[in-house]
């Protein structure tokens, strides 16, 4: 989330891409679910459901024109003022796993915590981007 506020200044010039010299606060929401789950995990064989739901919302100071646009690069991800859910990613990973030495997995974004094969093959689906399909 990020909030953005800016005090009172003179303007002797305003146009269509100003900063405007007086407004409201503004504040823009981003959030993203990181959810991986293991289907199945057999002598080095696994596979693995990725699926991150995102949420955005929110405006940026002056509607995010000329200077304002530097502020909050956060805003670029927001398509509508209302927060709005969609899916960010969704695919399958199968790795397989040639067996011989192990490496151990610290648990992450998309990453689930373990050890897998140092010698392996990893197949990603093609990941499936659905944008604003809730919105």
């Amino acid at each position: 989330m990020v909030s953005q506020y800016h005090g009172a200044f003179p303007s002797p010039y305003i146009g269509p891409h100003s900063l405007l010299p007086v407004e409201r606060t503004a504040t823009s929401l981003t959030a993203t679910l990181f959810l991986d789950a293991r289907l199945w995990d057999t002598d080095g064989w696994s596979g693995e459901l990725v699926f991150n739901p995102e949420l955005a919302g929110g405006q940026g100071l002056s509607g995010v024109q000329g200077i304002a646009g530097f502020p909050n690069g956060e805003i670029t991800r927001v398509g509508e003022p209302p927060p709005t859910p969609y899916f960010a990613r969704l695919f399958l990973r199968q790795t397989f796993g040639f067996g011989g030495e192990q490496e151990k997995v610290e648990d992450g974004p998309n990453q689930i915590a373990g050890s897998r094969d140092i010698n392996r093959f990893t197949l990603f689906s093609r990941q499936i981007r659905c944008y604003r399909l809730c919105g």
